[in-house]
């Protein structure tokens, strides 16, 4: 617990710790021993272990848990079994209650085999013969809560930690020769929150077990206990924090070898022998070693050292440590970030722990480098652990990727800190951390923060990620909003009807907007808030690779509902259409950020798919960190990279007498590009055929940060209206190249009804009429003609239903057919784009359940995977002798002004007018009325 500060004269009691624990000991291959493999297993509901001195007696056997067993999961539990293997968990011995179909939606993934509360393991080991002058320590890499350890029946050790690895002193000195190692494992242990990844990941499935590494580890009784190396870039050095425990009951003299080699390489690149006086239990020594020419880490050149220590003592032998480091600072400049004394941008992303085949965290290599190089790929460098530290391997893949991690603790009071900056100090990529998520920040959080400073200054920290506060001390900050509660992100933060505020819902689009206003005045680096959250709708194809842990129920009951609602066969289109809306307004999101002069960075929630809360298939890829088919890696990176050529706009939409206009720049934090670059645009059709071209300024790279490009002006009037239009600015010489969408009109439409058709604002006895008459209809209803309507909405939802269910109106875009005539003078594609928004925001989606199911709008609207219902802004069908027209987007009012709205009428019109306006679906009189 930090009550106090931990500076110096604290570290020395918590360093008094480490050797009872020996939490930070490495050992060499030959002194340690793996204890992965079969052990007994029992379960204890009603805790009564202890009680029943079951590490005195050992654990009992399956007759005698049954009973027990049974009252607890009220019989609902299969054959649990005598042995299990770890590293493992609760689902993966399938320990507990087994999982049952439910009809209601879940908070997420859910555990195949279920079990909360004390879980107790016993196995024998054999202690070399060649430990015999070395001390003996149970390493448990990850537990979810309180370990306790029994040594032939004698208690040994006790330790609470989520983040950070158990290790559990057994012998000093060891005994050789059998013993029996007992563990009482509980996950119910609770924080000061009730609610943290790193109790709860972010499938939403908790987890029981002990996984990671487990193994004995022999200890030399004199030895290296923990050792961190703080580089200084400016004086070509480092300076390394030993300490040594001394075990013996006397004092000893040893010398300490210090050699640091580049990582892989034999020779060394610096060596330094000290001598030292072990007269104590614990010496703590600093020790500086000049590091010639030193080759920094970045995410461009991910360098790394390795450090070796070796303690020799006469007559005891000699330990022997290794580290590996990186020659890197990172540190503020107002408000920005500083990586080696050049400006830092940070394009991140959240990771809560989930893993859909798992319930744990994953502890390997191989899955940390996989997930690491996905996030690479799609341009990211930066990683916020929300509510929780990930392992050992995660910081190595990082280390090696040049990815920077934000570790962000649980709950106050905070008691791991010292242990988090102690375990994962020496790694480069551990550069940021946040106490907790969504907190005030308050003089205790401040008092804490500077502790840490005090205690490493290899890392950045700040209270709370969200939200910003003045007059704080924060090294950064990680807000949804800024000065006067200025938003940072897409929505205004901080609950209630978010959807109906977004920027993207009530003003017209563009690209010139950004987040100078919210962070000025703030003298700290800002980062975007968990941004983005733009919901798709969940893949239910993706069920079959849930084949692990974890089962994705909620998938399940989503293909059940949309089987009974006659939409099954919609499904690909619905994730197609929504994820295409999402991907745009991700764009939009990202480079907001990227124009903002001065910003730090963002972290998006999520680039894949988050299962907990609920469903929240936030992201541009899988939960599987695998494609949704929306856009490729490089796609991605157009937008999100170290070099992203920008434009100001100020509109979307133009029409032909226009001309087109705005402003270029290149928002740059890559290497160093000493040659000048020629910047490069082009106006596209839909086909790719150059339209216009053009060049722009020529521009030197001196530093990094947002570079002017020129301003850009093309004449409108020589191309083809209406259309679709792109324009690419590139830099061909960084590889460097954007696009963004915009659409073109004729200054006129003719709007006027044609004389075979009838136009109705209501439903009435006049609208029959002209139906049983068999004449063309084309009706525009009136809101109390639409019962169960919703408001129109441009956006997809934000986050989940479940969780945001007071978010109105838990749309997720459009979905139509392109190659319908209904489209002929009205260039689209199957899901919502920039030039929708006119026509969805002036607009009530129809509930159309009371249709035939075989009659789909023309323009649907996509429901949320909750209510999956039917719904359209547009639709035909045979009524009578009549052909029926029914739209509820407001293509009637203030043409002038809206060149969108004017053109689809036209368009509706037109097919209207021609012989392919042809229903084929017939319906009675009661349809139109919405009953």
């Amino acid at each position: 617990m930090i009550s106090g500060g931990f500076g110096r004269q604290s570290l020395f009691f918590g360093l008094f710790l480490l050797l009872a624990f020996g939490l930070f000991a490495q050992t060499e291959p030959d002194n340690t021993l793996s204890l992965a493999g079969n052990w007994r297993v029992a379960l204890d509901p009603y805790n009564t272990g202890m009680t029943a001195k079951w590490p005195e007696n050992g654990l009992p056997g399956r007759a005698d848990l049954r009973l027990h067993e049974k009252l607890f999961f009220r019989g609902n539990i299969g054959e649990q079994p005598e042995e299990m293997h770890l590293p493992g968990t609760d689902s993966d011995g399938h320990l507990g209650q087994k999982l049952t179909y439910t009809p209601g939606l879940a908070p997420g993934l859910e555990r195949l085999y279920a079990y909360d509360g004390v879980l107790w393991f016993e196995k024998e080991i054999d202690i070399p013969e060649n430990w015999r002058d070395k001390s003996v320590q149970l390493f448990l890499e990850r537990v979810p809560g309180n370990s306790k350890v029994w040594l032939d029946g004698k208690l040994k050790n006790d330790r609470t930690a989520w983040a950070t690895p158990h290790v559990h002193e057994l012998m000093n000195p060891a005994a050789q020769g059998r013993h029996r190692i007992t563990v009482r494992v509980d996950n119910n242990v609770k924080m000061e929150t009730d609610w943290s990844h790193h109790v709860t990941p972010g499938s939403g499935a908790r987890w029981n077990g002990l996984v990671g590494r487990i193994e004995l580890q022999a200890v030399h009784r004199t030895a290296i206990k923990n050792m961190q190396v703080h580089p200084n870039i400016r004086e070509k050095k480092i300076t390394v924090q030993v300490t040594l425990a001394n075990a013996e009951k006397e004092p000893r003299t040893g010398n300490l070898s210090l050699t640091v080699r580049k990582k892989g390489a034999s020779g060394a690149v610096a060596t330094k022998t000290v001598t030292c006086e072990l007269s104590d239990t614990l010496l703590y020594t600093e020790i500086e070693m000049p590091v010639p020419d030193p080759v920094r880490w970045d995410e461009f050149n991910p360098f790394l050292y390795e450090l070796e220590a070796e303690l020799t003592v006469s007559g005891k032998g000699s330990d022997t440590t290794k580290t590996l480091f990186g020659v890197r600072e990172l540190t503020t400049e107002g408000s920005r970030f500083l990586l080696n004394g050049q400006p830092l941008f940070l394009r991140g992303t959240l990771d809560c722990g989930q893993f859909p085949l798992r319930a744990d965290p994953a502890m390997d290599r191989e899955t940390w480098m996989h997930v690491l190089q996905v996030y690479r790929q799609y341009g990211l460098n930066h990683v916020r652990f929300h509510t929780w530290c990930p392992p050992e391997a995660a910081f190595q893949a990082a280390d090696e990727l040049g990815m920077i991690f934000q570790i962000e603790m649980a709950s106050p009071p905070y008691p791991e800190l010292s242990d988090i900056l102690d375990t994962y100090g020496n790694h480069p990529s551990f550069g940021l951390l946040s106490l907790h998520n969504e907190r005030s920040h308050t003089d205790f959080t401040r008092q804490v923060i500077g502790e840490g400073k005090k205690h490493d200054a290899r890392h950045l920290y700040c209270c709370t990620s969200h939200p910003w506060q003045p007059d704080c001390t924060d090294d950064f900050f990680v807000s949804a909003w800024g000065v006067d509660r200025k938003r940072t992100v897409g929505i205004q933060w901080a609950g209630g009807d978010v959807i109906s505020v977004t920027r993207f819902n009530t003003d017209a689009p563009e690209t010139s907007s950004d987040y100078r206003d919210a962070i000025r005045g703030i003298d700290a680096p800002v980062i975007s808030h968990e941004m983005g959250q733009w919901a798709v709708y969940p893949d239910i194809s993706e069920l079959p690779e849930y084949n692990g842990a974890l089962r994705n129920l909620n998938c399940e009951r989503i293909t059940d509902n949309l089987r009974e609602k006659g939409l099954l066969d919609r499904a690909p289109d619905f994730v197609q259409a929504s994820g295409q809306l999402a991907l745009l307004l991700y764009k939009e999101e990202i480079e907001a950020t990227l124009r903002t002069p001065l910003y730090g960075g963002f972290q998006l929630l999520d680039l894949h798919d988050f299962q907990g809360q609920g469903l929240s298939t936030v992201g541009i890829i899988n939960a599987f960190w695998k494609s949704k088919g929306l856009i490729t890696p490089e796609g991605f990176r157009e937008f999100c990279s170290p070099s992203v050529p920008l434009f100001r706009m100020e509109k979307r939409v133009w029409t032909r007498s226009e001309r087109f206009e705005g402003v270029a720049e290149l928002s740059y934090f890559g290497p160093e590009v000493k040659k000048p670059l020629q910047a490069r645009w082009r106006i596209c059709n839909d086909r790719g055929e150059v339209l216009s071209s053009g060049k722009l300024g020529s521009v030197r790279l001196e530093e990094r940060g947002l570079i002017p490009l020129g301003k850009l002006s093309a004449a409108l009037n020589g191309l083809p209206a209406p259309a679709k239009l792109q324009l690419v600015i590139e830099l061909p010489e960084i590889n460097a190249a954007n696009r963004w969408d915009f659409w073109l009109y004729p200054d006129r439409a003719e709007t006027a009804v044609p004389p075979d058709i009838q136009v109705f604002t209501g439903w009435g006895s006049d609208v029959e009429k002209a139906l049983e008459n068999g004449q063309k209809v084309l009706l525009f209803p009136k809101a109390g003609d639409l019962p169960g309507s919703r408001a129109g909405c441009f956006t997809t939802m934000f986050w989940n239903p479940l969780h945001k269910w007071h978010q109105k109106p838990h749309t997720m875009g459009i979905l139509c057919n392109p190659e319908h005539p209904v489209f002929t003078a009205f260039p689209t594609e199957a899901h919502s784009n920039w030039q929708w928004w006119d026509l969805t925001v002036h607009a009530r989606a129809m509930v159309l359940d009371h249709t035939p199911v075989r009659m789909k709008p023309l323009v649907q609207v996509i429901d949320n995977f909750v209510t999956n219902q039917r719904l359209g802004y547009l639709y035909e069908c045979k009524v009578g002798a009549g052909k029926l027209m029914v739209c509820s987007m407001d293509i009637d009012s203030d043409l002038e002004n809206r060149p969108v709205a004017r053109q689809f009428r036209q368009s509706v019109l037109l097919y209207m007018a021609s012989d392919k306006f042809d229903p084929t679906e017939e319906v009675d009189m009661t349809l139109p009325k919405g009953r």
